[in-house]
């Protein structure tokens, strides 16, 4: 089954704005989708492209005119169509955050970049027809991608400036996006923007230019309808009401969430839903967006994007399994690489997208530490199975017939030892403490448990991650550069040297000084039983003023979540700033998503202090069960993008008597 006849746009895109590929390996990976069934190759760029008129905007190693042109004239020979993507609303703090643009930021003033864009300011409109004549002016093409998406804080500056009274969310929308279009238009473009802000500001379909292409996408499998996740995952037929209002539609599927390594069952379900809804409301585009590949490998979703073209073309079976199996038999010679096809869609199961686990990767290592049992027990299952995954890998990428091939084999090897370091630090870590704890509390007798030695298992740990640093780096500065941040590196480094450290104490330290215990950690039990957008604000605060602030969102990303009503628990880790006792943990839900704040235990120095609820404020509280729940369950279309009163809880040590 080709769907050429279906949709008229087949493409996907590549975001490059979170980590910069060398353009070699850029041009690599759209020369290999040559036979892939694409027509259209989109580009996220942000500062990735050097603006000839504003050369402050561009990062280090932005592509530069020549390089661009390269790339357009690869795709052009492809049958492809180049179209750059110029976030000019929200997501637009590669301008905002740079020396000299800082006034057309919302925050300005406030003291605080927000990365959105001023709307209804002729001086944003000026640099961003600057921006795009830079583009048009030396890249041909018939359409120009501006975003606006995700932008909460557009009209902020308004508000402070005259008040919420007056301000009309819908009206500033419509007239920011047709003036863009306008501008468009002027340089010979059509102009595409991302849909989902119409789901909050649905006033706004009737006002803007109906030229205008609208991108919807959604990122979950569904039957008949995208569920917003804002509205609790209630069905939305945007992309109908859409269509209804005379906007030409393309759907977005994507390959996203990949960190570092996508689940292929649930990007392919998503796929094919679009698939299936795009026939039904008749949309004339389907592109395959890959998203935040910046802790991986270009290689872990360009396998996804030459299979989904293909499976596209109808060059594949309907399973997801056997498709699998045969591409990546195509990629190698050797006669099982289409057994690794069950292991590589077991690996995206494991991925660390969700904040619990993402934030990780930024903390100090004692971060992954955790004395909740179900938290513990996720980290021994992951591990073991982890330790059974692509055995045969090693093989199969000797035999690979190409550069793609390499890549792919590469990144997923590399993939696989990321994790599998990733669980067992979590696992081997919260063993280790739990004994400590054990260790200094004597029993009723007065003895203590006798400690085993975890020292020898450190030092392991330490070689296993000193050696993936060496491997991933050196693949890393391949296909990037060594300059840029490389997250899951600093991880592995941050925590072999930890290791070592703690393996040089932990067998000679007296029970009342375990280097493990001597880390005040902070550890809460948040609760979900509405998804939606779940987002909790935390505020540490000591008796002096000094405060550590953190944030946690509750998305775990896995289809099973994305329905009306589904419960589920989580463990926040935080390590404190200061090794004091908090004078008070204060919590904010100022989003639409309900937040439960169950138990909140600072454990330190091999004791544990609990801490209660003290003081709640706000519409929507309620307490029950020795949970406080804040928010409310969901938003409605026409909601307010950010709620002017939010919901709030304090917490503290209670005090004898």
């Amino acid at each position: 089954m080709s769907l050429s006849d279906s949709f008229a746009v087949m493409g996907f895109q590549l975001d490059l704005a979170r980590q910069i590929e060398r353009p070699e390996t850029l041009l690599s990976v759209i020369r290999d989708t040559d036979k892939d069934g694409y027509n259209t190759c989109m580009l996220y760029l942000e500062d990735v492209f050097a603006f000839p008129r504003h050369p402050g905007i561009a990062r280090r190693h932005a592509y530069d005119l020549q390089t661009m042109r390269r790339v357009s004239q690869l795709c052009a020979s492809q049958g492809q169509e180049l179209i750059g993507v110029l976030p000019s609303l929200g997501h637009a703090g590669y301008i905002t955050g740079k020396a000299g643009y800082d006034h057309l930021d919302e925050g300005y003033g406030t003291g605080q970049i927000v990365g959105c864009l001023a709307a209804g300011r002729d001086e944003t409109y000026g640099l961003l027809r600057e921006l795009y004549e830079d583009w048009c002016g030396h890249i041909p093409g018939r359409y120009l991608h501006v975003g606006l998406d995700e932008s909460p804080r557009m009209g902020q500056r308004y508000v402070r400036e005259h008040g919420a009274g007056s301000f009309d969310a819908a009206g500033l929308f419509a007239d920011h996006c047709n003036r863009l279009a306008r501008i468009a238009r002027s340089l010979g473009r059509r102009m595409i923007m991302w849909g989902d802000m119409f789901y909050y500001l649905p006033q706004a379909m009737r006002a803007v230019d109906k030229d205008v292409i609208v991108a919807d996408w959604y990122y979950f499998p569904f039957e008949d309808a995208p569920a917003v996740e804002l509205f609790g995952f209630r069905g939305l037929d945007s992309s109908r009401a859409l269509r209804e209002a005379g906007f030409e539609v393309w759907g977005i599927p994507s390959i996203w969430p990949n960190c570092p390594f996508p689940s292929i069952a649930d990007r392919w379900n998503n796929l094919r839903a679009w698939i299936r809804h795009g026939q039904r409301v008749g949309l004339r585009g389907l592109i395959n967006a890959e998203w935040e590949n910046s802790w991986g490998l270009p290689g872990t979703t360009e396998l996804l994007l030459r299979m989904f073209g293909r499976m596209c073309k109808g060059d594949l079976p309907d399973d997801v399994g056997q498709a699998t199996a045969q591409v990546l038999s195509g990629l190698s010679r050797h006669p099982s690489a289409g057994a690794l096809a069950r292991d590589l869609m077991a690996l995206g199961r494991y991925h660390i997208t969700a904040y619990r686990n993402r934030k990780v990767i930024h903390a100090r290592p004692e971060a992954m530490i955790s004395a909740y049992p179900p938290r513990r027990q996720e980290y021994h299952r992951n591990s073991r199975a982890l330790d059974d995954m692509l055995k045969g890998l090693p093989q199969v990428a000797e035999k690979a017939v190409d550069d793609s091939g390499r890549r792919i084999f590469a990144a997923a090897g590399l993939t696989h030892r990321f994790l599998r370091l990733f669980w067992r630090c979590h696992a081997v870590l919260s063993d280790a403490y739990e004994q400590a704890l054990r260790v200094a509390k004597p029993d009723q007798a007065g003895r203590h448990v006798r400690q085993d030695s975890y020292g020898g298992l450190f030092v392991a740990l330490a070689d296993d991650l000193e050696h993936f640093c060496r491997d991933f780096g050196a693949y890393w500065e391949q296909v990037r550069y060594a300059d840029q941040t490389k997250p899951l590196v600093q991880w592995a480094q941050r925590t072999a040297q930890a290791l070592r450290q703690w393996a040089a104490l932990i067998d000679t330290a007296d029970a009342q000084r375990h280097p493990l215990l001597a880390v005040p950690l902070l550890e809460i039990i948040l609760h979900c039983r509405h998804p939606a957008l779940p987002l909790v604000g935390i505020t540490i605060r000591w008796e002096d003023g000094t405060t550590q602030r953190a944030l946690d969102i509750m998305i775990p990303f896995e289809p099973e979540f994305t329905v009306t009503d589904k419960g589920w628990t989580q463990s926040s880790v935080w390590v404190l700033d200061k090794p004091q006792m908090p004078q008070a943990i204060e919590f904010e839900v100022s989003h639409y998503g309900q937040v439960g704040i169950g138990t909140a235990s600072l454990r330190w120095g091999g004791k544990s202090h609990e801490f209660h609820p003290r003081q709640t404020q706000g519409a929507h509280v309620e307490v029950g069960d020795g949970i406080v729940w804040l928010g409310p369950t969901h938003a409605k279309p026409g909601d307010p993008l950010i709620r002017a009163n939010a919901d709030r809880a304090v917490f503290a040590v209670r005090q004898p008597g």
